[in-house]
Order: structure tokens, then sequence, then C-alpha cells
């Protein structure tokens, strides 16, 4: 009996943890889109943003959150991996509705980002404004092969 609870106990907090999918899609009117994401965690309310690495029909790569529905504008993002002691900021861009935040970068440095997450095993994320900031942490658990179908 103990050793079944054990087991329960170990499948429900890994189920708790999210994995990278991978998701090739397409609408008419929007046309096709390929993304790789994983929900992390973060600070109530912000408790379930969502970082991806996305590719839309006739437009380059981003890498965005979503759900992380901040209140101030953010100017910068920072990326801290848990095996590389350096800190990454950059610009960044938000919509009407601060629900959704972009990198402002190149592709060439969203590929370097990639890269890392690939090999990493936690990514923690900082929406910084002058005034105040926001912190996010996201597994790397199968980034490699979620990334990887994007054929970066």
């Amino acid at each position: 009996m103990k050793s079944i609870l054990t087991g329960l106990l170990l499948a429900l907090s890994l189920s708790a943890f999210s994995q990278w999918e991978y998701v090739n899609e397409g609408t008419t009117f929007d046309g096709k889109m390929e993304y790789a994401a994983v929900v992390g965690t973060g600070d109530f309310p912000y408790s379930n943003p969502v970082i991806g690495i996305r590719r839309r029909e006739g437009k380059g790569l981003e890498l965005m959150f979503v759900s992380v529905n901040s209140s101030y504008s953010a100017e910068s993002i920072s990326f801290k991996f848990n095996n590389d002691d350096k800190i990454y900021t950059y610009s960044a861009s938000h919509s009407e509705d601060y629900e959704s935040w972009f990198l402002n970068e190149d592709e060439a440095v969203i590929k370097e980002l990639a890269l890392k997450m690939k090999s990493g095993l936690i990514l923690y994320v900082r929406l910084s404004s002058e005034n105040s900031h926001e912190d996010y942490a996201f597994t790397l658990r199968g980034s490699t092969a979620a990334i990887e179908k994007m054929k970066l």
C-alpha cells in the first residue's frame, strides 16, 4: 500500500511540471504556423506564463511570452540559464493588452537562445521596467525535441 501511494504521489508531482511541446498548425486567415512552447511558473496572479518560439508563414522567428498579464510596460527581458552564469538582457515590446511580450531581436539572437534552451534544465526570465520587475521560471525538459522539430 505504501509503495502504491508513493508511486501515485510521484506520478502526480511529475505531471505538475509541464514539458515542451511542438505544434504545427494553420488557418485560412493566418496561414501556417509552428511553435515550440512550455508553461512555466510565476508569482500569483501570473502563475501560468507560456514561453515559446514561433514561426509564422511569411514572417521570421519570434520569441514570445503569453499569459503574463503584466500591468506595466516592460523595457527589457532578461534570461538566465541554470548552466550559465551570464544574464542575457534584450529590449522588449508587448501587445496592446500587455498579455503578450516579444523579444525585439533578430533571428540570430533567437536561434542562439534556442540553442541554450536545448542544453539547460531551467530558464529564468525577468520582465523589467524602470521601477518594477516580474520573474518567471520555465523547465527546459523536452525543449530539445520540440525545438529541433522547428529545424532552426
